[in-house]
């Protein structure tokens, strides 16, 4: 029996389809043509083996359906046929009517995300056929998907605004959109799955002609359509099909904000058809050669282990990699003192609850008593270091953070751990010189290291929404590269769980073991250590936008992802801070080898509502208890104590 096999009646799948009648394909699959939502229905009801369905569709109804790998109808950007087209601006629809198109799930979900999540409003929802002048005269705005889209997005009604529903989803998310994937019966995937296979590959290589000549497709197109070829080589441009890494990233993103606004039970994780323990033990064999040294992981490669490698697997690799490099079973922690100098910033991060204007009631600058007192009880309790952090204060001249960091020198024999790299970028604003002059002046002033604060995501598309007034992540990398040349030593960090995606966070990390490989080869020390840790997005101006905190599960992977990947940088410390200590003592079966600071004061997670606090005996079990010996350190990792 052949495979029965759906197609989609709407232009966006002549792409792939066009090549399978040019490939004599057809002759060994049943095609059977139908809406999206109908497609979902019949493959559902065993009318169907393989089909193209919503994404939604797949999701509500995950338990009984596979995914064909690496192929999709999605987009990065422009899509042109999935329209919103309002008689008034999105942001006012509120109290209003909209009409959504009867002939797609995702896209009526979509819809529906866009304006309730991005557009915040709360409008009243009509489904109705696809007719324009219908939907208007009961409806304020009205969603059209398919060629009834093209045909608006090419001759605009008069007196309409036009938003296109896929640009709107990348600006916001800064991630592709999947329509709808290529669904597999469960049961037909176990019986039959060389016939999977072989539609599968079919596929791609309709797809591969179909590339090579869509202006044959485009002259096919318009013969159906009133528009010239070149209009729908744009269209066909603008469609991706793609289903790789980002754009797996993008549907999860997709699906947790339909359950958001109610219109999904759960999330559920991706099946994908031959992609189960074969590709795990690759993924595995992998991330062994990465711990043992044998082979230095990609960037692309370091995106499939973080998305798609077994958890135990991810965690073992990690952990030969993490005793190749510390041998001994030694785990090292530091007694220290987190000291937020002052808690005024201009920079006005949407991600932090710590920081305040200028002019609010609760701001202030540390004096010096109550510095110089912080610093006496932070060695009375066997203290070795302050991390010295503060915001980007309008006021506060090179000059005061000079005197500030002689007067401590001049009386505790201390280690100042202190300004990150925006503070320094602020600093040579403020001053007028140089970044290198700037960290010049406070090395001589006393400070001994600088720590990798205001770090985030070190990819602009992320920090233009999360931290759009402090430093570009250029900027970051040019002050760490400037320290690393003048020899101080310095600490990486990343704040994941934010708005950035997978392949965002190896981005980062990328960034971070370039930066690395040049000090090394200019024979500096560079960073000594990366501390990955999750946002807190209680109390933050991103709260209501963003889901919950990452959870323990998903700090585990990074962590044990830059392990593997950060092969050039010696110490990979574990964040109790906002993880907790369960998952921080977890940590050290993935990669870690630090535990970091007793953390005496920490003010600026804890203003997001995360308080996790350590006493010094109770670290030194935690580490014990998992098996290691504890071993207290100074900020330059040098032996301090053996406990």
């Amino acid at each position: 029996m052949r495979p029965r096999l759906g197609h989609i009646q709407f232009l966006n799948c002549l792409p792939l389809y066009y090549g399978l009648v040019k490939n004599d394909v057809l002759l060994d699959v049943d095609l059977v043509k139908a809406a999206p939502r109908d497609l979902a229905r019949m493959l559902l009801d065993a009318e169907l083996d393989i089909a193209p369905i919503p994404a939604i569709e797949y999701a509500r109804h995950a338990h009984e359906l596979v995914l064909l790998p690496e192929i999709a109808i999605s987009s990065d950007g422009e899509v042109q046929s999935i329209l919103l087209l309002s008689k008034r601006p999105a942001e006012e629809l509120s109290d209003r009517t909209v009409a959504l198109t009867d002939t797609s799930r995702t896209s009526q979900v979509l819809a529906r995300i866009l304006l309730e999540r991005r557009w915040r409003v709360e409008a009243r929802y009509a489904e109705m056929p696809p007719d324009l002048p219908s939907m208007l005269r009961e409806a304020d705005a009205a969603m059209l998907i398919g060629d009834d889209a093209l045909r608006a997005y090419w001759q605009p009604p008069e007196g309409l605004t036009t938003y296109d529903l896929g640009n709107e989803w990348t600006a916001w998310t800064g991630l592709p959109m999947v329509y709808a994937v290529w669904a597999v019966r469960r049961a037909f995937a176990e019986e039959r799955p060389e016939a999977v296979g072989d539609v599968a590959d079919a596929l791609m290589r309709s797809l591969a002609y179909c590339r090579a000549h869509l202006g044959d497709i485009s002259e096919y197109a318009s013969r159906w359509e009133p528009f010239a070829p070149e209009r729908f080589r744009s269209y066909f441009d603008a469609l991706s099909f793609r289903f790789g890494p980002r754009y797996r990233d993008g549907l999860m993103r997709y699906l947790a904000e339909a359950q958001r606004i109610g219109q999904l039970e759960s999330v559920p994780e991706l099946s994908v058809f031959g992609e189960g323990k074969s590709v795990a033990d690759g993924l595995h064999e992998l991330a062994l050669a990465a711990a043992e040294g044998e082979h230095r992981l990609g960037e692309d490669e370091a995106l499939s282990l973080l998305e798609r490698a077994d958890m135990l697997d991810l965690g073992a690799a990690a952990t030969v990699m993490r005793d190749r490099l510390h041998p001994g079973g030694e785990i090292t922690f530091i007694v220290d003192r987190n000291i937020n100098y002052t808690n005024v910033c201009v920079s006005g991060c949407r991600f932090c609850a710590f920081y305040r204007d200028p002019d609010h009631p609760e701001a202030y600058v540390i004096a010096p008593d109550e510095l110089h007192s912080k610093v006496e009880e932070t060695l009375a309790l066997g203290g070795t270091a302050i991390l010295l952090q503060g915001g980007m204060h309008p006021e506060l001249s090179l000059e005061w953070y000079e005197q500030m960091l002689r007067d401590l020198k001049a009386r505790y024999a201390i280690h100042v751990h202190g300004f990150g790299p925006p503070e320094v970028v602020h600093l040579a604003c403020l001053s007028g010189l140089s970044v290198r002059d700037v960290l010049v002046r406070l090395r001589d002033a006393g400070l001994d290291s600088l720590p990798g604060g205001g770090a985030e995501i070190l990819v602009d598309r992320v920090r233009a929404r999360v931290s759009p007034h402090k430093a570009s992540a250029a900027e970051w990398l040019g002050v760490m590269r400037e320290a690393h040349l003048l020899d101080m030593s310095t600490t990486a960090t990343m704040m994941f769980g934010g708005m950035e995606a997978l392949a965002e966070r190896i981005e980062h990390l990328s960034s971070i073991r370039k930066l690395q490989d040049r000090a090394v080869s200019d024979g500096h020390v560079g960073f000594r250590a990366f501390i990955p840790w999750s946002f807190q997005p209680t109390h933050t101006a991103l709260e209501t936008e963003m889901p919950a905190a990452a959870s323990g599960w998903q700090y585990l992977r990074i962590l044990a992802v830059s392990r593997l990947f950060l092969d050039n940088i010696a110490n990979i410390q574990a964040s109790w801070v906002t993880q907790g200590a369960k998952i921080g003592q977890v940590a050290l079966a993935f990669g870690a080898n630090d535990m970091g600071s007793t953390m005496i004061e920490e003010n600026v997670v804890a203003a997001a509502g995360t308080r996790f606090m350590l006493a010094r005996e109770e670290l030194v079990r935690l580490i014990r208890e998992a098996g290691f010996v504890p071993v207290q350190r100074d900020t330059l990792y040098r032996e301090v104590e053996r406990t």
